[in-house]
């Protein structure tokens, strides 16, 4: 059976449209969006019973409890920070507030010893007028 060239061409443009044909069909089979329109009642089933077994796995309540341990660590974290913070901040205030009252008490002995009077508000005052 001797075929001509036209009829070969024929033939492959015929096999080349079943194919494109047949590719189109499997690339909407296997497409997730085309599947979710086609099934969309089998999509929430099958989505309702992936819950119903995550929940009696118990996996959710040991994602949360793996989350509450690292909360709490970040916190107690957090809170020696800050202790540590405040504990530095209060020796800083101690330490000006006692250099300056080392300063006035050694500048009120300074004075009393060379017989000036302390400095004091009133004192201020009745000098300026």
């Amino acid at each position: 059976m001797a075929e001509t060239s036209d009829e070969i061409r024929r033939e492959l443009e015929d096999t080349r449209s079943r194919v494109g044909s047949t590719i189109a069909a499997l690339e909407r089979k296997v497409n997730p969006r085309h599947v979710i329109d086609d099934h969309p009642l089998i999509i929430v089933g099958v989505a309702f019973g992936t819950g119903i077994l995550l929940s009696t796995t118990g996996a959710a309540k040991r994602a949360a409890l793996d989350v509450r341990e690292r909360i709490q660590h970040q916190a107690t974290h957090v809170n020696a920070n800050a202790s540590g913070t405040l504990d530095r901040l209060l020796s800083a205030i101690t330490a000006t507030a006692t250099t300056a009252m080392t300063a006035k008490v050694t500048e009120f002995i300074d004075n009393s010893m060379r017989g000036n009077p302390p400095r004091t508000a009133s004192n201020t005052k009745s000098r300026a007028a």
